[in-house]
């Protein structure tokens, strides 16, 4: 059976996962950009954090009968995933920050591309025009 500790830790988890979840899909409507969305949701992240791990050291500091080894053991796990936890969010920020500068590239190859399929195609009619004066000018020539 599960003791209360440990439900009580169990829903504390879910509740973060399900605000942290519900906080990304509110900064996805909110910012139209990738990196400030990143942003933000780091910055929910390390609040959390920093919450819970005051939460958790205010809960176990009174206590003089807590074995300070699990104690220990699980402010190294904490502090653990908060730097996997910040990595992450860093790495995503990174990403998405070169999918923008991709994007706004690619857009400036598309307008490149346009430029010069609409010089391709007055070249063609120049050359056509070129070659209509010289069929002309070879004419008068005959007569």
């Amino acid at each position: 059976m599960i003791s209360k500790k440990t439900s009580s830790s169990l829903i504390r988890v879910i509740s973060v996962a399900i605000f942290i979840t519900l906080s990304n899909y509110g900064y996805q409507y909110l910012f139209s950009s990738p990196l400030v969305q990143a942003a933000c949701l780091l910055i929910t992240v390390a609040v959390i954090l920093a919450v819970i791990t005051k939460s958790i050291t205010t809960d176990t500091a009174p206590n003089p009968t807590a074995n300070s080894s699990s104690i220990n053991a699980f402010n190294k796990a904490g502090k653990n995933i908060s730097n996997k936890v910040s990595e992450l969010a860093i790495n995503s920020a990174e990403i998405s920050f070169f999918l923008d500068k991709l994007s706004a590239d690619i857009s400036k190859s598309s307008h490149d591309v346009n430029r010069l399929a609409a010089s391709t195609e007055q070249m063609s009619a120049n050359g056509k025009q070129i070659n209509e004066h010289a069929a002309l000018a070879s004419e008068q020539l005959k007569l």
